[in-house]
């Protein structure tokens, strides 16, 4: 997962386009969000 981070290393193939792939796609930054809705009768 660590290569998805770094724009040397980050393998996209399959994901997204052979051009889009050139421009050094990698991921700067995740944000994850959860919601938990508790609802008690």
């Amino acid at each position: 997962m660590k290569n998805a981070f770094s724009a040397s290393k980050a393998d996209f193939t399959g994901i997204v386009s052979e051009q889009d792939d050139r421009n050094g796609l990698f991921l700067s930054k995740v944000i994850h969000k959860a919601f938990i809705d508790v609802n008690e009768l």
